[in-house]
């Protein structure tokens, strides 16, 4: 999963560390975390997202079109 595909979705950083909460004792990740991961995002935390967002990969997909949309 890509870096680009959970800003497609969630817009913000703090809002994809918002996401990460339940995993981290409720405590969102900071945008400066986030901010260090590469492009592609620590396995974990691709694990951790889809454990939490089930439909994650339909979100990205449709944000994706939507953007393509508005180009």
């Amino acid at each position: 999963m890509k870096k680009s595909d959970l800003l497609a979705v969630y817009g913000t950083l703090e809002s994809i560390g918002e996401a990460f909460a339940p995993v981290n004792d409720g405590i969102p990740l900071t945008r400066s975390a986030i901010s260090q991961w590469s492009e592609d995002i620590p396995e974990l935390r691709a694990f951790q997202i889809r454990k939490l967002v089930p439909n994650i990969e339909r979100r990205v997909a449709a944000a994706k079109q939507k953007q393509q949309a508005a180009a």
